[in-house]
């Protein structure tokens, strides 16, 4: 059976390269869908200037490869002969992905068409665009997945327990530095079936049981395979007995077993640790606390196993494959060359060093007779060497993944490995970097996790990234927290004195100390099935929260939470504990609350309320937009005048005889001042604004791309050239894109002129991509604010604030006041942060005596 799910867009719009990245449209995959069959986009389209990229049906036909590729990742056409907008003419152009395999996808994820002017110069004109979504649904009848759902609703649930014996025998002691720890038996072949049994492992010993480290993705919670455990039996230590059980696992961890596991009957099993085997998922108060010890876990593992999948992964196994062989020409570890001339554990160096040099030397030679050799050349043109020398013995799979023949690159190939979901999950990054000795395994090919990380260092590198301007928006390179993650890990071992056997030792650059929250804030493009773990993952690298058992309690992990209560905690015990209002600012890095929309028109979001608690950090975040607010922008504003938050009305609590503590109803209690209410809300033009306020506008609104955050990818320019004259002709460059080839929608601005008096009119300097987003309050204060806010909003100056803020009142409810006279409590979300012209450095509270209040956040 197979069900397909439809979304169409009408609307005609131009968009250049500068314009912010919305959506045209979306569609989400549907809560029940199993499996994905194809994904089939379609567009009336438009595309001024560039070279056409073909569709994978042409590729296909022209190359005539054994399996359709997947789909061109831009929708452009070819440009029209007349200078007019394409009303008169039709495009159609149709992308359809149907290799099994080759979409990944979950329930709910959210797919888009993204309209982009992916050249220099260039318009693209979209009318209409439709997605659909052919999928596999659940299959309800199938009541043993029902059970194990009704058991734990929690969606990372992919392990199956048919029973709770193997955890009943093997306790866990509260409060104890405790593991259990998979003893697997040897085999004779890798098809032997998995024999195994749990033992419990102390952490907190001197000179305990050696033990590894798996580290994987879940996959699907409705695939088993399994696996054979020993159960010892109770009684006197005499009459022990065990008996055997089969024991539902996931087939990628079966598949690592296998895989790890000694291959000889006389030598000694493997013991590993395995999250989703030696913590019973089904006991949350032991998840959190086992969760606490993963950074323990991870560094005292002999080593951690990075399981990418097993063999027929042809574009990663190759990725690997060069990997290691560039990594090898760097270092000349091996002479490399072939399996008879290198002797290396793990995966072979398979390309010679002396070839490389030679190919190397040869290109040198070419571009100096042509004066293009630059000094800083070598380490680019050493990668494409090693990857030109590797190419020479690739298979059709491996030229397939690498981009196809004629077209092979080193960054697709980089893609093909990075595009892993591995790279993208958030508790791998405690277990790959905090480990002493890592392992890259997919397959038989077997890499070291440095080697890999070196060559990942070498693909971010702006003199590589010259050679790459094609692929510009591809995943080339892992995310950038990783590079962040590797100096925070030499503090963490640094710390416990523990450098020996640290074979990541001599990786990344200084030691570096990171709060939480800028830990936080640069992970967020990482994922997490459960989005708790995107806070419970990385305590382990801040600062204040890398020591587990000094952890305070409202951050220790618990699942009994709620996700609202656990960024609520998160949030309130960061303002007490840094006596500080800037945590606020990055509300901003969601997606609902960023200072520029880039929401599809037709999301509900748009018009909707806004997620309480509204002033606590949310987990779909994107770590780039940290960079798009007041603070991390402006460092010298100061509104509140250094003034601190009251700790007591943040009702913080410490004690441990609390137990969790769940709120209803989470609050944020602050004290400061009202500034004035919004009265009007819409554009003004650009040449309008004067120093401050120009300086604001260009850096969040940023209609000129400079900061490469709303714009596409790639976009960013060098900001130390924008000058006031370049900005200015950039800025009437996009203007004039929005009214190339028709009239977009009317414009209106708005001037303050006077005391609450205010002029509103039509205006042409505006354009069409941006939202409103000057204000004029009652008192005659005008500033900018970020696309949400809303007439009524009140501007208020809080104590720890460095920023005005946005309140929305939202409720009135009447109270008993003193003297018994009833009174009126209000309520407010807080819609963001703004910035006000003339009281940015704490002018408004010079003098100001009294009528100050406290203002009560939902």
């Amino acid at each position: 059976l197979v069900k397909e799910c439809v979304s169409t867009r009408k609307a005609l719009i131009q968009t250049d390269e500068h314009c912010p990245q919305r959506p045209f449209v979306e569609l989400t995959v549907p809560s029940d869908a199993r499996a994905l069959v194809a994904v089939e986009f379609t567009t009336d389209s438009h595309g001024q200037g560039g070279k056409v990229r073909e569709t994978a049906e042409e590729r296909h036909a022209r190359h005539q490869d054994p399996q359709p590729p997947l789909p061109s990742r831009q929708l452009r056409q070819p440009r029209l002969p007349q200078k007019s907008p394409p009303a008169g003419t039709s495009h159609h152009p149709t992308n359809r992905c149907s290799r099994p395999g080759s979409i990944r996808s979950r329930p709910d994820d959210v797919v888009q068409i993204v309209p982009r002017a992916a050249y220099l110069g260039s318009v693209n004109v979209a009318r209409e665009g439709t997605i659909s979504i052919e999928y596999e649904p659940l299959d309800n009848n199938n009541d043993d997945d029902n059970d194990v759902a009704g058991q734990n609703d929690e969606p990372q649930q992919s392990l199956v327990l048919t029973r709770y014996l193997p955890y009943e025998m093997c306790w866990l002691l509260p409060g104890e530095q405790q593991i259990r720890v998979l003893v697997v038996n040897p085999a004779g072949a890798l098809n032997d079936p998995v024999q195994a049994h749990l033992e419990l492992v102390d952490l907190g010993r001197q000179g305990g049981v050696e033990f590894d480290a798996l580290s994987y993705c879940w996959g699907d919670s409705t695939e088993r395979a399994d696996m054979t455990l020993e159960i010892e039996g109770s009684g006197a230590s005499s009459s022990r007995s065990t008996r055997q059980q089969q024991f539902g696992i996931s087939p990628t961890i079966e598949a690592a077993v296998r895989r790890l596991r000694s291959p000889s009957d006389d030598a000694p099993p493997l013991r590993i640790w395995i999250d989703a085997v030696c913590i019973n998922q089904l006991d949350v108060q032991e998840r959190g606390r086992q969760v606490g010890l993963m950074g323990d876990i991870c560094s005292r593992a002999r080593a951690v196993h990075i399981w990418l999948g097993t063999a027929g992964s042809s574009g990663i196994e190759t990725a690997l494959r060069v990997v290691r062989d560039i990594y090898n020409y760097d270092h000349r570890q091996c002479p490399g060359g072939g399996r008879d001339r290198c002797r290396c554990a793990g995966t072979k160096h398979m390309v010679s060093v002396e070839a490389v040099d030679a190919r190397i030397e040869k290109k040198k030679k070419k571009k100096k007779r042509k004066k293009r050799w630059k000094k800083g050349d070598e380490v680019s043109s050493s990668m494409w060497a090693v990857f030109e020398e590797a190419e020479r013995g690739f298979d059709s799979q491996a030229v397939q993944a690498a981009g196809g023949q004629g077209n092979t690159h080193l960054p697709n190939l980089m893609q093909a490995l990075f595009e892993h979901p591995w790279f993208q999950r958030v508790w791998v990054a405690q277990e790959a970097t905090l480990a002493r000795r890592a392992l890259v395994h997919c397959g038989e090919e077997t890499v070291e996790w440095k080697e890999l990380l070196y060559v990942n260092g070498l693909m971010d590198e702006p003199r590589y990234k010259k050679f790459a301007m094609l692929l510009r928006g591809w995943r080339t390179a892992m995310p950038p927290v990783w590079g962040t993650l590797v100096g925070v890990r030499k503090r963490w071992r640094a710390r416990d004195g523990d450098m020996a056997g640290d074979e990541m030792a001599v990786v990344g650059n200084e030691e570096k100390s990171l709060s939480i929250l800028e830990v936080f804030l640069a992970a967020q493009d990482l994922k997490a099935t459960d989005p708790r773990d995107k806070l419970f993952a990385l305590l382990a690298f801040g600062e204040e929260t890398s020591v587990a058992k000094d952890l305070p309690l409202v951050l220790r992990p618990s699942y009994d939470k709620p996700l609202a209560n656990v960024m609520a905690d998160f949030t309130r015990w960061w303002i007490g504990t840094c006596r500080s209002l800037d945590i606020l600012s990055f509300t901003h890095c969601q997606p609902v609350r960023a200072w520029q929309r880039i929401l599809c028109d037709n999301d509900p979001r748009v018009k909707g309320p806004l997620a309480r608690p509204t002033w606590a950090l949310g987990t779909e975040d994107y770590a780039k937009w940290a960079r798009i607010n007041l603070l991390s922008q402006f460092c010298s504003f100061r509104a509140s005048n250094d003034r601190l938050p009251d700790l007591d009305l943040l009702r913080l609590d410490h004690s441990e005889d609390r137990g969790v503590h769940v709120d209803k109803r989470p609050v944020l209690s602050l004290r400061g001042h009202r500034v004035g209410a919004i009265v009007a809300l819409d554009h003004t033009p650009r040449p309008a604004h004067s120093g401050s306020m120009q300086e604001v506008f260009d850096k969040m609104i940023d209609t000129c791309g400079h900061s490469g955050v709303w714009a596409r990818p790639g976009a960013s320019k060098d900001e130390q050239i924008a000058d006031l004259t370049r900005l200015r002709w950039e800025y009437y460059d996009h203007l004039s894109s929005h009214r190339r080839y028709f009239q977009e929608r009317t414009m209106y601005a708005l001037e303050s002129t006077g005391k609450g008096a205010y002029e509103q009119y039509e205006t042409e300097e505006v354009p069409a991509c941006i939202d409103r987003c000057f204000f004029v309050t009652a008192d005659g204060r005008q500033g900018l604010c970020p696309w949400t806010a809303r007439e009524g909003d009140v501007v208020a100056v809080l104590d720890g604030g460095r920023v005005p803020f946005l309140l929305r009142p939202v409720y009135r409810a009447g109270g008993e006041a003193q003297g018994g006279e009833r009174g009126v409590e209000e309520e407010f979300e807080l819609a963001g942060e703004c910035f006000v012209e003339g009281i940015m450095e704490g002018e408004y509270l010079q003098g100001v005596e009294g009528n100050e209040e406290v203002f009560v956040l939902f």
